[in-house]
């Protein structure tokens, strides 16, 4: 794929302010702030963090963040927690608050109509409450625990909404799971964790189908999404010519006029499509970073001595398949600074 259009989306996106989306509160142990583009480095007490920032917590960190005033995000040991962003009906942007590994409970102090989506590898999650805890899991999988309100967890093309002291479970590319009670709103996430881990030894391949599965329903909204934004673009080109045409035949006010009607509905068409490419490109990126390619590294450590074992042969062929569909598709989106 050219890489016109990346280029042409860069250039869009220079339009937008980033203000500081979140700031960091609390920290303990090792916790790094990964800015967007930028090298790691150890998170401070009044650190901003802006749209494509990434908290990372160690084994012994923990960190608190705060959104608007609003919003209270505590990252538990483990975790890789971004801020992100799509666009929605209209065009309108949302913000997203993304979970790619480990254990984030988020506190909405008060509701206004407009709160940040949460993702995680396998579901979106629409906040209707106020308090919840999300948990991503090593094989991609994904636990939302309600303590109050409720929230509408997305997966699959399925919708389930879970009300207080419930929880659901969803695996990569599937509908929601069953609700169940939660006792005292509590899970330790180090025991599901590791279930998840020992699924993975147990049977390599259906965990990586699973993900695979979810690898393909963000390809397939990239493949759906591309050529529109690719059509929107050649508009925009053709309309931004005729703009200039314009302003030298008949002047600065017809220009103007001509800008107001013809390219600023397409720029802004053009934004919003490239802002969910992007999204899509990154949601798999991170799938593929913190799912896919550590579940590889534990399997190959764990048959270093058993290469030719077909467990480990089954798991490789798809994992290489999954590999291989994501460099045709995601890999051309994406830009150094994202790797």
């Amino acid at each position: 794929m050219k890489r016109f259009a990346l280029i042409a989306g860069l250039s869009l996106l220079t339009r937008l302010a980033f203000a500081q989306q979140a700031s960091v509160i609390y920290v303990q142990g090792s916790v790094d702030l990964q800015p967007a583009g930028q090298d790691r480095t150890e998170a401070q007490i009044g650190d901003g963090l802006n749209l494509g920032d990434s908290i990372i917590t160690g084994d012994d960190g923990s960190a608190q963040l705060q959104k608007q005033d609003t919003t209270q995000i505590n990252v538990a040991p483990d975790t890789v927690f971004t801020l992100r962003q799509r666009s929605g009906a209209g065009g309108q942007k949302q913000d997203v608050l993304s979970v790619a590994l480990g254990s984030i409970t988020f506190s909405f102090n008060q509701l206004s109509g407009n709160e940040p989506d949460i993702s995680t590898p396998s579901a979106t999650a629409g906040i209707r409450g106020t308090v919840l805890t999300v948990y991503a899991g090593a094989d991609g999988s994904s636990l939302f625990i309600v303590k109050e309100g409720k929230v509408a967890v997305e997966s699959g093309g399925k919708l389930s909404l879970v009300t207080k002291d419930e929880g659901i479970e969803v695996n990569p590319g599937q509908p929601p799971g069953k609700k169940f009670e939660i006792l005292h709103g509590f899970v330790n996430y180090r025991t599901w964790n590791k279930q998840k881990l020992d699924n993975i030894l147990l049977d390599p391949q259906s965990a990586a189908l699973r993900v695979e599965s979810q690898m393909k329903d963000y390809i397939t909204q990239i493949d759906e999404l591309l050529p529109k934004y690719k059509e929107t673009f050649a508009e925009l080109i053709a309309e931004r010519k005729k703009r200039d045409q314009v302003g030298k035949e008949e002047g600065a006010q017809a220009m103007g006029k001509y800008t107001a009607e013809h390219v600023f509905p397409l720029e802004s068409l053009a934004t919003a499509q490239y802002i969910n490419l992007r999204y899509y490109a990154l949601s798999a990126f991170s799938l593929k970073r913190f799912v896919l390619g550590r579940m590889y590294i534990r399997l190959a450590s764990e048959y270093i001595t058993n290469q030719s074992n077909p467990v480990y042969a089954k798991f490789l062929q798809v994992y290489r398949q999954t590999v291989k569909a994501f460099e045709a598709t995601v890999v051309p989106l994406l830009v150094p600074a994202d790797i």
